[in-house]
């Protein structure tokens, strides 16, 4: 750590932040300071050396072109009703497949992260329902094991354990050794 004081854009950054005085501690008895310029130093560093790769990750995580399908998840997701999107499903019956739902999927992963249950809660039921239209097994033990975690997060033990036993009896149905962890996981 103490490399990184002789720097030099770090040490203008902590010149600047504790005045020469600080700077010098380093070599003096004063431990406090010494303390304080190292940890503002790992700060800046830490956040010199992650802050270009989150701003890569943001910009990859935002699509350049939407396709049809996102378009019309982002439309499903944002119907207030389940009449609407019933309305919006009639209307585009050939967008109805396993992609949709993984477009469904990634609108309400984020918003799980988030704790917006109430609107991950309503898409996560959307692909629940399309999931059964489309007969896709796996695809209803993934949207089931997601419901499964949001009852879990809002404190509804017993309905998200019934969900989470039902996706595990789909994934051992279908082999899908992945989300028979992922249900395993979330009942512990």
């Amino acid at each position: 750590m103490l490399k990184l004081l002789n720097n030099e854009p770090y040490y203008l950054q902590a010149k600047y932040f504790f005045g020469r005085r600080g700077m010098r501690c380093r070599q003096s008895s004063n431990l406090y300071s010494a303390i304080g310029i190292r940890l503002f130093l790992t700060f800046t560093l830490t956040v010199s050396l992650t802050a270009p790769r989150l701003a890569h990750l943001q910009s990859s995580q935002q699509p350049t072109g939407s396709s049809p399908i996102s378009e019309f998840a982002a439309l499903l997701a944002g119907a207030a009703t389940e009449a609407e999107q019933e309305q919006l499903l009639a209307a585009k019956k050939d967008l109805i497949n396993s992609e949709l739902l993984s477009a469904l999927k990634t609108i309400s992963d984020p918003l799980i992260q988030k704790g917006d249950y109430t609107r991950a809660l309503r898409i996560t039921q959307l692909s629940i329902r399309l999931a059964e239209r489309i007969e896709d097994r796996s695809a209803l033990a993934r949207a089931l094991c997601d419901l499964g975690a949001i009852h879990s997060r809002q404190n509804r033990g017993a309905e998200g354990l019934n969900r989470l036993q039902k996706c595990l009896a789909i994934a051992e149905e279908t082999g899908d050794k992945r989300r028979k962890a992922q249900a395993l996981n979330s009942i512990v």
